[in-house]
């Protein structure tokens, strides 16, 4: 059966003014904060880039394609900050691409899968360093490969459909393997397959196919942690989870952090028109590109409710089906301007309303700071990076920094540190290395935390005491840890480890967010030397 138009020159143009158009929306980021997410990752994926085997040298409780986006960004563009951000953005820009074929392939306007693009730039790229640069966004980019390439599947022979299918599923894998609960997006097959007509005979082998590319994908996962040595701490890592996947957030979080509040009220505009698409021309589709629509958006909805957190972020994988919508809506618009009035209106009326959507909910806001930081260096990150959306209730962004400067002047770069806390981004903006597998507080300190890790950790500092120990304040987050003590009261209640620190550490003082200790009897730093 025929379902899409070919990827003609129209629709190449659309899809690389859809790129073009991503990496200017998403631009302004460069120059955001890590979160505390992003700290996190980027701490482990140096790590694992030193040589340390994932999940049994370095604590992670995240899949691990999440550490490979990071590691692959500091390969590509340094150890820096910024470095998730560039690669945050091809992401974001590929994503783009990739929605825009899709749409393209489904409509008559060539140039229409370009409103698909600049819809998913324009979502994804806020002025939020807490909810771009994570993996639940990235998963966007497989979750519509994978669509994709089921749609590509549909008017192809049965030995070439196979091949698409098998394809679709291994970027469902990939998406698994970035956030577990997006493999729910494997419901977009069966049910669009039931909702056309196909036939059982070939909807069994379609499903065979995508399973088999699907579980190779997982298989690989599996094979590549067991060969380097991490695959027994990853199954002990999740299981040691299900506590923390127990920790449900309250209605009012979910409603208030949620899909709800993070669409439709942080960007009205778009979410209405994506409702517009959803409502008015959704009914009047093909079915072949109407049904995956609405089964993607509610299989990455529930992706999110799975979770259970009512974080923004985990809606992230909700933007591609809604950019696909607000598409819809803004090609009609399109085509009845093309109908009723001038071609230089049409211009006008087009450049007015894409100002208008982008500027709505993007990082395009931030381009006044950008032209300060890139202009006046340092001096104006410095001054960007303290504004109060980086520095609030259990993070600051100031207070990791001023510690890993003073971290930088007191040690040599062989010497390791270690943070008592929920912030090791402080390891990276140091450059320090940590005794321990165990890069923050969590697994000691978390509902249901082992005994067990209490023990390796007070082992790992007496085996290799660090030269500064430091306790973080104001860091409780109870949606997390199951209860609402800070770093600094959690490590009193642990008397084996603040035990070790005051009979082997002379206080120094308060650093921002953090009490500091130094290795009592260590020579001056002008008199120490790192191994040859």
């Amino acid at each position: 059966m025929k379902v899409g138009y070919p990827l003609d020159r129209g629709r190449l143009v659309a899809m690389a003014l859809s790129f073009a158009a991503a990496l200017v929306i998403g631009a302004p980021t460069l120059i955001l904060p890590f979160g505390r997410d992003q700290s996190i990752h980027a701490v482990i994926a140096r790590e694992a880039l030193d040589g340390a085997v994932l999940y049994r040298d370095i604590f992670n409780v995240k899949p691990p394609l999440t550490t490979g986006v990071h590691a692959l960004a500091q390969v590509l563009f340094g150890e820096t900050v910024a470095a998730i951000r560039v690669m945050d953005i091809l992401i974001g820009g590929l994503t783009a691409v990739i929605l825009a074929w899709l749409f393209g392939r489904h409509s008559k306007l060539a140039l229409s899968g370009l409103f698909a693009g600049i819809s998913f730039a324009a979502l994804y790229f806020r002025a939020d360093h807490w909810n771009t640069a994570q993996t639940d966004g990235w998963t966007c980019l497989f979750m519509s490969g994978a669509v994709l390439a089921y749609s590509l599947s549909l008017d192809r022979k049965a030995a070439v459909r196979v091949g698409f299918l098998a394809f679709s599923g291994m970027l469902v894998a990939a998406a698994f393997w970035l956030k577990y609960t997006t493999a729910l997006v494997l419901l977009v097959f069966p049910v669009s397959h039931l909702f056309l007509g196909i036939r059982l005979s070939r909807a069994m082998k379609d499903a065979g196919a995508l399973t088999l590319g699907a579980a190779a994908g997982v298989a690989a996962g599996l094979v590549w942690m067991a060969a380097s040595g991490g695959l027994g701490a990853f199954i002990d890592t999740m299981i040691f989870l299900e506590g923390y996947v127990a920790l449900r957030a309250d209605l009012t979080r979910m409603l208030g952090e949620s899909f709800v509040f993070n669409i439709f009220f942080s960007s009205p505009l778009i979410a209405w028109v994506s409702l517009g698409g959803l409502a008015l021309v959704l009914p009047r589709l093909p079915r072949h590109i109407g049904v995956p629509t609405v089964i993607w958006l509610v299989a990455a909805w529930l992706s999110g409710v799975i979770q259970g957190k009512g974080f923004s972020y985990q809606y992230l994988p909700t933007l591609a089906p809604l950019a696909l919508l607000a598409g819809m809506m803004l090609t009609v618009i399109a085509v009845r301007l093309h109908q009723r009035v001038s071609r230089r209106v049409q211009i006008a009326v087009a450049l007015s309303l894409s100002v208008l959507f982008v500027q709505a909910h993007s990082a395009l806001r931030l381009w006044p700071e950008v032209m300060t930081v890139w202009l006046e260096g340092e001096p104006a990150k410095a001054a960007f990076w303290s504004r109060p959306e980086f520095n609030h209730t259990d993070y600051f962004v100031l207070s990791d920094i001023r510690l890993a400067r003073y971290i930088e002047n007191e040690t040599l770069d062989c010497e390791e540190v270690f943070i008592w806390g929920y912030n090791p981004g402080v390891y990276f903006y140091a450059d320090r290395r940590f005794p321990s597998r165990f890069l923050y507080s969590y697994p000691m300190v978390a509902s249901g935390y082992r005994q067990s890790f209490r023990e390796e950790l007070v082992e790992a500092l007496l085996s290799d005491p660090p030269v500064i120990f430091a306790v973080q304040h104001g860091d409780a987050t109870p949606h997390v840890m199951g209860h609402a003590l800070s770093s600094n009261e959690t490590f009193e209640e642990f008397q084996a480890l603040s035990g070790f620190v005051r009979g082997e550490y002379v206080p120094i003082g308060r650093i921002g967010m953090f009490d500091v200790y130094m290795r009592e009897g260590i020579m001056p730093l002008d008199s120490r030397s790192c191994p040859v």
